[in-house]
């Protein structure tokens, strides 16, 4: 999931699901700190990068993902 590929102050920021006020806390950082977040970007995507993973990756385990739900096969994806 998500919890997976985000690490707090690195490649991004969370905050909990619901907390209006953390989200905010979070996106006043952002707009306070552009510079940041734009390094948080760039070490998610050379996370995400070399980690195997690419949009076309991504889309093909959304599709499998899908597919499980509906029922019409197994993941391919873990």
């Amino acid at each position: 999931g998500i919890e997976g590929l985000i690490e707090a102050g690195s490649t991004g920021q969370t905050f909990p699901v619901g907390d209006a006020n953390a989200l905010a806390d979070r996106l006043n950082t952002a707009f306070k700190y552009p510079k940041k977040v734009h390094n948080m970007a760039q070490s998610a995507m050379r996370t995400l990068r070399n980690g195997g993973q690419t949009w076309e990756k991504c889309a093909a385990d959304y599709l499998d993902l899908y597919r499980e739900i509906a029922g019409n096969s197994k993941p391919t994806c873990a």
